[in-house]
């Protein structure tokens, strides 16, 4: 029930904790990567037909160059940046050294104070909410 409030934006949320987690014997994560913010996405099952899955597509921007950000998924993005978030407090009462985005000089302040004024404006033009790419859903007649 409400996976969409995390998921809204891509199938997996990644952290080094969740990144450092191997497939017995290899080097291969369990958690796949999605290669960047034009992958296609789609909730596949007649229970999820509802689901608007939408991002911000913030041209120009550092953060979404390499990251789908939703409406929903913005607490996630804080704990990652280290703000306090509600994300954050069922795991820790600190975000002291979590911090892991951005990478050291791979964004301007300015990137992330955009993409944070539209987690709290979604519906401003300015944030260009945005529908996932997705891919035509499997029909029966060509699923064998």
């Amino acid at each position: 029930q409400d996976c969409n409030t995390c998921h809204m934006a891509d199938p997996w949320l990644h952290s080094p904790w969740i990144d450092s987690a191997k497939l017995p014997g290899t080097d291969e994560p369990v958690v796949p990567r999605v290669s960047g913010p034009d992958a296609p996405y789609q909730v596949i099952g007649a229970a999820f037909a509802g689901w608007r899955l939408q991002h911000f597509a913030l041209e120009g921007n550092g953060c979404t160059a390499c990251h789908r950000v939703a409406p929903t998924g913005c607490d996630d993005l804080l704990y990652s940046t280290g703000h306090p978030s509600a994300f954050a407090l069922p795991l820790t009462s600190s975000v002291e050294g979590v911090p892991w985005m951005p990478p050291v000089g791979s964004v301007s302040e300015a990137d992330i104070d955009e993409v944070l004024d539209c987690c709290a404006h979604p519906t401003d033009p300015a944030c260009n909410l945005t529908d996932v790419p997705r891919e035509r859903p499997p029909t029966d007649h060509n699923i064998r």
